[in-house]
């Protein structure tokens, strides 16, 4: 069988050729052209071939990818090198939609060498696609077996389980992926939709929030790496490097980028990844002067002038970050993330009224900045110009009302100038979009709360008790509210109100004397005698009697002495 494939594959013809559509001018076709001179097309060195059909599958010259891998498939005499050039072909026709072909090249791979987890797991996926459930989990248990971080296979376990009915064992699969792996967007996907399906709503948004929604990290995989370093395409190589760069995994974005620079090296772009890379280290001047260069290369100045403004400004170079600042803008108009710079530059300085100017201006050139509508919203509260505030924050509203955090942030402002009312409607957005959102429910329980007290000062006692009422729903066991509720009551004179809070009360903050001598006070307003004198009596057992007596004890004994003719003793 070999033979007849050999002699089938022996006249490698055109494929030592350079494809017509690729220039021989181009970096991949001069790549391509040195090594396809240097084969002896009789017996071709086959470290050069699979070099060669690395180029082409890295590249998309699919056909000839293929048609080279066959070849060095069929002459191969190792089966480490066999296994892996069947794996390398199982990616290429599964990047184009062939997963009939892919399943075979990987059938061939693992019969060749079961020791590569990836190849074991992937077949496991084709397997599951197919619906052997059986042997699609064998095989991800043998991937898991070989390579405890690899988390494909526990992901693919658990769709097996899940498939199965076995909920309880996919939950700990997948929960297993996060001991390793916490930002997992596949494996937090699924556990949002189980933990829903069983009425776990808090851990389906806990999951469904913690997603990180970028393409993700590829998981390590050293036999595909060899392609990877062959891509000449600086899209292809942009996407990758995005894979990193977007998680701040700067070190590991670096290749790719270098890469970029060496295929297209007057392409601005990358100017500008640089300096915020190195921004991120804290390296502003190296920023800064990779900024001027994308600068001079045609960078965009809505683009670079923002970045090189905001490193001036963390370089503590905050002259020469407002005249960079000023000039930008006058040569090239308002933008709306210079203006937001330009305007932190301004308040730093206390030029409110002018910073105000310039949040205006960057309003004016993107009408839709969030960030700009709530610095607007901050300084125009902060200073007393509310008009400007209320229609950022209007904005807001209307421009993300969706997105609980920037409903937080709106409300925020508001809290920040003392407007607890004005800020509720805002965080019950948040609370409904998001109701597990624990900054929102934090805040919402706060602004009730300051909500009862400023009613307790207008002598509105049911709208006091109701402000707490609804703090305490939020956050039952918050002290300050539970506090506030039981002095209302009892001020109020309303003491099976207040036996009820002050009860709450101690459950939360343990038997406290002070809280205890008044809880007896309100028993014995309520006609509970001998569980009033209990109450007194656990109280004085807790103050300390050294010394000279303390206020609390003998007020604690006067009232024991004054209700001991009424009924029960001390007990």
């Amino acid at each position: 069988m070999k033979e007849d494939r050999l002699a089938e594959l022996n006249d490698l013809g055109s494929l030592l050729e350079l494809p017509e559509e690729l220039s021989r001018e181009s970096a991949l076709g001069e790549r391509l052209s040195a090594l396809l001179e240097s084969l002896n097309t009789t017996n071709p060195d086959r470290t050069r071939l699979r070099m060669v059909a690395n180029l082409y599958h890295a590249n998309e010259y699919d056909r000839e990818a293929k048609c080279l891998y066959d070849w060095l498939i069929a002459s191969a005499e190792d089966d480490l090198e066999r296994a892996r050039l069947n794996y390398l072909a199982a990616q290429l026709v599964k990047e184009k939609g062939d997963s009939e072909g892919a399943m075979s090249y990987l059938e061939t791979s693992v019969a060749a060498y079961d020791g590569y987890g990836l190849a074991l797991a992937q077949l496991g996926e084709a397997n599951f696609k197919e619906g052997s459930l059986d042997t699609a989990a064998e095989l991800f248990q043998e991937a898991k077996s070989i390579d405890r971080e690899l988390a494909s296979a526990y992901v693919g376990l658990a769709r097996v389980f899940e498939r199965r009915g076995e909920i309880e064992q996919m939950v700990k699969e997948l929960e297993s992926v996060l001991e390793f792996d916490a930002v997992n967007s596949s494996a937090l996907a699924l556990l949002s939709q189980v933990y829903a399906r069983l009425g776990d709503e808090k851990r389906a948004y806990e999951a469904s929030e913690a997603i990180e929604y970028s393409a993700g990290v590829p998981e390590n995989d050293p036999w595909f790496q060899e392609v990877i370093d062959a891509i000449y395409d600086v899209q292809r190589l942009d996407f990758l490097f995005l894979d990193y760069f977007t998680l701040n995994r700067f070190e590991e974005a670096l290749p790719y980028l270098e890469r970029m620079e060496a295929l297209d090296p007057e392409n601005p772009r990358y100017s500008r990844y640089r300096a915020v890379m190195y921004m991120g280290f804290g390296y502003y001047e190296k920023a800064e002067e990779e900024l001027r260069e994308g600068l001079a290369k045609g960078g965009a100045a809505d683009v670079f002038y923002p970045l090189l403004v905001k490193s001036l400004s963390l370089r503590g170079n905050k002259e020469e970050a407002e005249r960079t600042a000023r000039a930008a803008a006058e040569r090239f108009g308002a933008s709306g993330e210079l203006n937001l710079e330009w305007s932190r530059l301004l308040v730093e300085q206390g030029a409110y009224e002018e910073a105000l100017s310039v949040l205006e201006r960057g309003i004016e050139s993107d009408p839709y900045s969030l960030e700009l509508h709530f610095a607007r919203a901050r300084l125009g509260m902060k200073k007393g110009k509310i008009d400007q505030a209320n229609e950022s924050l209007r904005m807001l509203r209307q421009l993300a009302p969706m997105d609980a955090e920037a409903m937080v942030r709106a409300a925020l402002v508001l809290m920040e100038a003392g407007r607890f009312g004005e800020a509720l409607p805002f965080l019950q957005q948040s609370h409904q979009v998001a109701p597990f959102y624990d900054e929102a429910i934090e805040l919402l329980s706060d602004a009730h709360y300051e909500l009862g007290l400023e009613a307790v000062k207008s002598r509105k006692v049911d709208e006091a008790l109701e402000r707490f009422e609804k703090s305490l729903a939020l956050r039952p066991r918050r002290m300050d509210a539970l506090g506030a509720r039981a002095q209302v009551a009892v001020q109020a004179s309303r003491f099976q109100e207040a036996e009820l809070a002050l009860q709450a009360l101690l459950s939360a903050a343990g038997d406290r004397p002070g809280i205890l001598i008044v809880y007896g006070d309100v028993l014995f307003r309520n006609r509970k005698l001998e569980e009033a004198r209990e109450v007194w009596n656990v109280a004085l057992r807790l103050v300390p009697n050294e010394g000279s007596e303390s206020e609390l004890r003998r007020e604690l004994k006067a009232r024991l002495e004054q209700t001991s003719s009424l009924g029960a003793g001390e007990g």
